[in-house]
C-alpha cells in the first residue's frame, strides 16, 4: 500500500510546504531544507522586536516567520482601508486640436466604466481679446495654453489609464518612465505627477474668467503717413485719401488724419481706424 506524503504541520495547526517560503522570497540558496539567508534572518528578528514578538535564539526560524508574518497581517497600519486618493487639479498633454474631443471621450468611457467618480472638472483654459474685422470689434476667445486640458482628478492608476487609454491624449503633466542609477531598463517606474498648487490655479481661473475692458485693448492700425486708404464707412464712403498722420497709436481707439480732394480740392478728414481700409498700389 502507498504510503502518504508527511506534511509538517504549524503548532497551531497550519500546513505549510517546502514552496511556502520559496514563494516569499525568503529563502536562501538551498531551498530542501529551509535554510533563510541571513540578510533575512536579521530583518525577521527586527520585525519581531518591533511587534514584541518573544523568541530565543534557538527558536526554529520558520516558527519566526509565521508569528512575524502574523503579526503583519493583523497590524491596522499596513492593513487599514486604502484611502481614497483626494482632488487635485492637473494638467493633461493632447495632440494638437484635439482638446475637447479628448475632454468628450474620457467623461463617455469614465461614465461606462463606472469611474465618473475619479473626474472631476475639465476646462481648455481661454483669455478674451477684443479684436477689429471688418471694421467691427469683436469678442474672440483664445486658447492660453494650446494642447494642454486643465483637470481636476482623483489621480490614482486607473485615473492615469483613463486618459492614456483616450484616442488624441498624451497623458499627464509630469508622468514618465525613471530608471534608478545603477539598475537594468526593465526596472524602472512611472514617476507620480505633482498637483498644481492653489496659487496656481486661482492664477489660472482669474486669467480664465476675467473680462476684457475697453481700455485694456491696445490697437494698432500699421498706417503711416503717405499711404493710400478707401474710407469704408460714413460720409466719405469709398473716398480714396492719402494718411497724414495717425492720432493716438497704441491707444484702444486711434484715429486716422488724412486728406482726399473733392470737387478738385484737397480736403482734411479725420476717421475713425475702424473705418478705413490700406490700399495698396494706385488707385
Amino acid at each position: 500500500m502507498r504510503k502518504k506524503k508527511k506534511v509538517r504541520k504549524h503548532p497551531r495547526g497550519r500546513k505549510h510546504s517546502r514552496s511556502t517560503f520559496k514563494n516569499l522570497g525568503l529563502l536562501g540558496d538551498s531551498t530542501l531544507n529551509y535554510r533563510l539567508s541571513q540578510k533575512t534572518i536579521a530583518v525577521l528578528k527586527k520585525l519581531a522586536d518591533g511587534y514584541g514578538i518573544k523568541y530565543k535564539e534557538r527558536t526554529a526560524k520558520k516558527y519566526l516567520v509565521w508569528q512575524v508574518a502574523g503579526a503583519m497581517l493583523n497590524d491596522p497600519k499596513l492593513n487599514g482601508k486604502p484611502k481614497k486618493p483626494e482632488f487635485g487639479w492637473y494638467v493633461i498633454r493632447t495632440a494638437p486640436g484635439r482638446e475637447q474631443k479628448v475632454m468628450r471621450d474620457v467623461k463617455r468611457t469614465a461614465k461606462a466604466k463606472g469611474k465618473d467618480k475619479l473626474l472631476g472638472r475639465m476646462m481648455i483654459v481661454r483669455t478674451r481679446s477684443l479684436e477689429i474685422r471688418a471694421g467691427k470689434r469683436q469678442m474672440l476667445k483664445r486658447k492660453s495654453y494650446p494642447n494642454y486640458i486643465l483637470a481636476r482628478v482623483r489621480y490614482c492608476d486607473d485615473a492615469r489609464l483613463l486618459f492614456e487609454g483616450t484616442k488624441g491624449c498624451l497623458g499627464f503633466l509630469g508622468v514618465h518612465y525613471e530608471v534608478p542609477e545603477g539598475c537594468p531598463k526593465d526596472e524602472g517606474y512611472l514617476t507620480t505627477p505633482n498637483p498644481l498648487t492653489q496659487g496656481q490655479v486661482e492664477k489660472i481661473l482669474e486669467e480664465h474668467h476675467k473680462a476684457v475692458k475697453k481700455e485694456e485693448v491696445k490697437v494698432t492700425t500699421q498706417l503711416q503717413p503717405g499711404d493710400r486708404i478707401k474710407v469704408i464707412e460714413g460720409a466719405f464712403k469709398d473716398c480714396i485719401a492719402t494718411v497724414r498722420a495717425v492720432i493716438d497709436e497704441g491707444s484702444s481707439n486711434p484715429s486716422v488724419k488724412a486728406e482726399t480732394l473733392i470737387l478738385g480740392r484737397p480736403v482734411e478728414l479725420q476717421l475713425p481706424h475702424w473705418g478705413v481700409k490700406h490700399v495698396k498700389g494706385d488707385v
